[in-house]
């Protein structure tokens, strides 16, 4: 597998992106209508301002990195004073500013959420169900490789002229929208999760779209991988006021959600039926795919398979080729010794049906250190640590460990080896 396919224009500085090989999941009820448009119009995104459980997503609480926000605005905004025009804010204006240029342009933005790895808290289930029995859900399964891949990389309108201006502001139309255009933004990224309270927390407020991947520490449980739209601009083009603050445009959203054109047919590996779903679930959601035209089972042919939950079903070792596990968003201590002790963690947990386990390190220099695990039920995966990580963006430091005892092997990548110095 490939481990470089990440676009620059799809990533944050601010928030890492997993390996390709690390499973998500996106938890929702056993509903034909949400089915049917997952595979005919792509994914649900939600408006930011929407969210129902944490109303802060978006907004800014304690600014960090916004000197050089400051200093990049001025300059800007110099050319628009010439003589006699007044003067730069002052810093309290300026950070000011920021808390209403943020509440301003989470409006342009929506979301589509998944969780990370194949473990299943129960938490989840319940979030996302509407159903107190737990039996009238699913989740849909992929990895973050297929994800990336299943993205739309150019317009579906032939004559859609892909022209972005700082002085206009109308939306892109869903069905062109795509990675890499220059009057829009796609970006996908591992949420981190923040104490709000402790001293030196801080969101980057230099950035309109990174914010919206942070979120307070009391949905730390939630692991989430997301993706992030603005149909109406481009993060890259960013205009200031003649007082060098930041001009934040608050678009009219009359329909609070967006579905994303996505090849969510072909990146689907499973659907997992929930946890205290029987038989009349499965036949249920059977009938609902063979009306929309998806084949399931466990065929190559097949589209997808449909499996049990292994909350009280077989074993994620008799279901998965490999097992996944991702931590370190709730580092708040910022220390090694909290990583360290997450890597222990999926090493005593797992169960000795695994007979390897690949612990990986991921390092960039604003998103910090995250963590990821993956099980094998054989001596010889067939993966290479080298594979792991996204080579051109993140230090990668792998480690193979052999449950029968065997001598561990460990890759470092040269991003890796410079932090370490």
């Amino acid at each position: 597998m490939e481990n470089d396919e990440l676009s620059g224009s799809l990533v944050s500085e601010f928030n890492h992106v997993p390996s390709g090989q690390m499973v998500i999941r996106r938890y929702q009820d056993l509903e034909e209508r949400y089915i049917q448009n997952f595979f005919q119009k792509g994914p649900f995104c939600r408006h930011m301002p929407t969210f129902d459980g944490d109303n802060e997503e978006g907004l800014l609480g304690k600014p960090g990195y916004s000197d050089e926000l400051r200093g990049g605005l001025a300059a800007v905004s110099s050319t628009r004073r010439g003589k006699n025009r007044g003067e730069i804010a002052s810093v309290d204006e300026f950070e000011e500013s920021l808390e209403n240029f943020h509440e301003a342009v989470r409006h342009k933005h929506f979301a589509n959420c998944w969780r990370l790895g194949t473990d299943e808290p129960k938490e989840m289930w319940e979030e996302y169900l509407d159903d107190e029995e737990l039996k009238e859900g699913i989740a849909f399964e992929t990895t973050v490789h297929q994800f990336i891949c299943a993205l739309p990389t150019e317009p579906s309108d032939s004559d859609f002229k892909d022209e972005a201006s700082i002085d206009e502001f109308q939306e892109t139309q869903m069905k062109n929208m795509h990675v890499g255009a220059t009057g829009s933004d796609i970006l996908i990224g591992a949420v981190r999760y923040q104490d709000r309270e402790a001293e030196g927390t801080l969101q980057p407020a230099s950035y309109q779209a990174a914010i919206n991947f942070f979120k307070r520490k009391q949905f730390d449980y939630e692991r989430e991988f997301r993706l992030l739209i603005n149909p109406f601009d481009s993060a890259r083009l960013l205009k200031a006021n003649p007082d060098g603050t930041p001009l934040g445009r608050k678009p009219t959203v009359e329909t609070e959600h967006r579905f994303l054109p996505m090849e969510t047919k072909w990146m689907t590996n499973r659907i997992i039926l929930a946890p205290n779903a029987g038989e009349e679930q499965r036949e249920k959601l059977e009938d609902i795919l063979d009306r929309i035209g998806i084949n399931y089972g466990v065929e190559e042919k097949d589209d997808l398979e449909i499996i049990e939950s292994s909350l009280h079903g077989p074993s994620r070792s008799e279901t998965h080729e490999y097992d996944t596990e991702f931590a370190g968003q709730d580092n708040y201590e910022k220390t090694m010794d909290y990583l360290n002790d997450q890597h222990r963690k999926i090493l005593e947990n797992t169960e000795e049906e695994w007979s390897v386990v690949d612990l990986v390190m991921l390092f960039m220099e604003k998103a910090g250190v995250m963590v990821e695990g993956y099980r094998y039920s054989t001596d010889d995966p067939d993966i290479e640590l080298n594979e792991y990580g996204h080579m051109k963006l993140q230090g990668v430091c792998a480690t193979r460990n052999f449950v029968n005892g065997k001598d561990s092997i460990t890759y470092k990548n040269d991003k890796m080896v410079e932090f370490e110095e």
